[in-house]
């Protein structure tokens, strides 16, 4: 067993591998706190449920200890578990998605159908629908949308801030908003035309 030694983030992060066990207690709950800071925010922005959020990041912890490729680059290193992180998390968004209780993210999008008071019960009955198409729309778009339009508009990141985030270019993120944007805006389109709006 490997005695305690004092290491580096990078240095811990390197240690993500097979021989994970052979290391002392103390090493091994060091170089899970790297892997869960390195991880955490990007999995919290996409999950959005704590104990998901426990979940995903052990789950890939676990993963990256059996199937990390060795590397001397850190910079590959991060990548790597950043990705890996990131696409597991997509699947868990995936298969809970009919579950996950949805953000509020209907604010960002129906700013002006927001019933008041003054307004006739009719008007109040056609907001509170489209408001619940809405959200509907958003749960069948792709999870890498649904994150990508919540980012953009509910937590007001710039393309440049979801592309540090998401591990990508800005201009990928232009492109997938504009895929996204188009899709929801198709479902409503057709869902105002059926109700004769």
């Amino acid at each position: 067993m490997i005695q305690n030694m004092e290491y580096s983030e990078d240095e811990l992060l390197q240690l993500i591998s097979p021989g994970f066990t052979l290391l002392d207690e103390y090493t091994q709950r060091q170089v899970y706190r790297s892997f869960h800071s390195l991880t955490y925010t990007m999995v919290l922005y996409i999950i959005q449920d704590y104990n998901l959020v426990q979940d995903v990041i052990q789950e890939s912890f676990l993963k990256a200890l059996k199937k990390k490729p060795y590397t001397s680059d850190i910079n590959h290193c991060k990548g790597w578990l950043k990705l890996t992180t990131r696409n597991l998390a997509l699947n868990y968004l995936r298969k809970y998605k009919k579950n996950r209780k949805e953000s509020d993210v209907d604010s960002v999008f129906i700013l002006n159908t927001i019933p008041s008071y003054a307004e006739p019960v009719e008007k109040q009955v056609e907001s509170k629908l489209l408001k619940e198409f809405i959200m509907t729309s958003l749960n069948s778009l792709k999870p890498e949308y649904r994150v990508l339009i919540e980012l953009r508009w509910q937590n007001q990141y710039s393309y440049q801030e979801i592309a540090d985030e998401l591990q990508t270019t800005p201009e990928i993120i232009q492109q997938k908003l504009h895929r996204a944007r188009n899709a929801l805006r198709k479902q409503i389109k057709d869902w105002m035309n059926e109700h004769g709006r």
